[in-house]
């Protein structure tokens, strides 16, 4: 029976993926961003989650928007405001 691929939940599961796809290592990324390769490791390990800055950088280096990185569980409701037109 194949394996269900599940779209990456966590940020550090999409950050993984995203380090994958874009053919990459961790340390390749920490180098471009100026950072040590545990920095990289503790966000892809999912202990720590980069600043906005960081996160805006990381985005360009893996040449993915920012949304898809960052992409919550979370979902804006009509209670939240989302649909609101004025």
């Amino acid at each position: 029976m194949p394996a269900i691929m599940t779209a990456p939940s966590s940020f550090a599961e999409r950050l993984r993926a995203a380090i994958t796809a874009a053919g990459t290592t961790q340390t390749e990324i920490a180098q471009r961003l100026g950072l040590r390769r545990a920095t990289v490791s503790s966000w892809c390990m999912g202990r720590t989650l980069p600043d906005i800055e960081a996160a805006c950088k990381l985005a360009r280096v893996l040449n993915v928007e920012l949304e898809s990185l960052c992409e919550a569980t979370w979902h804006a409701t009509p209670e939240d405001g989302a649909d609101d037109e004025g």
